[in-house]
């Protein structure tokens, strides 16, 4: 167990940001939804950057749209908005 652990650890290490975005849009395209979601979860959770973070959130509310999930999408595009207005009101001085 410890070795499948340590492989996918050294495997996800491996890829670049960009790589794992591909990965999950590709399923996106083949309509694997559910599969895409939890990519643009696993890249959310390592992503620091505030503002791909935002985007990352705003991708994962569009996916659960076309899932027909507008509960979670609903919460994800929300998240976005507030993070939006965040930004924009640090960009303006309030």
């Amino acid at each position: 167990m410890k070795l499948i652990i340590i492989s996918i650890l050294i495997f996800s290490l491996s890829y670049s940001f960009g790589d794992h975005i591909s990965f999950a849009e590709k399923l996106f395209e083949e309509g694997l939804f559910k599969q895409s979601i939890h990519e643009y979860k696993r890249i959310l959770f390592f992503e620091k950057n505030e503002i791909k973070r935002r985007d990352l959130i705003l991708k994962i509310g569009i996916i659960f749209r076309e899932n027909s999930d507008f509960k979670n999408s609903e919460k994800y595009i929300k998240d976005y908005i507030n993070l939006s207005k965040e930004d924009y009101e640090k960009n303006i001085g309030y």
